[in-house]
């Protein structure tokens, strides 16, 4: 399983690396080939690389989080599930 880990933080290195929305500042004059990159939400970007590795080991299949938004409602979801079981729990087991 080690080739398909491999791949997907591959992928999320060049997603880090994608410069296609511009710059944040002017380059200085000896980087001005390179440039800086936008800003990125990393915690965003970790979450899509996390579900793309567990959708590659769990169902053999990528969702595809960091190439395309198609599928990036599930990382939500899945938080907004995890709170609402979280307040039902404490709720429902709290002595009296």
């Amino acid at each position: 399983m080690e080739k398909y880990i491999v791949w997907e933080i591959n992928e999320f290195c060049r997603v880090i690396r994608d410069k296609t929305t511009g710059t944040v500042r002017k380059p200085h004059p000896s980087e001005a080939s390179e440039g800086w990159s936008p800003a990125k939400n990393m915690a965003q970007l970790c979450d899509w690389l996390a579900f793309d590795i567990m959708g590659n080991l769990v169902f053999g299949k990528a969702f595809d989080m960091l190439e395309k938004p198609d599928n990036r409602f599930a990382a939500d979801l899945v938080s907004s599930a995890a709170h609402r079981h979280l307040i039902v729990c404490l709720s429902v087991h709290r002595p009296l």
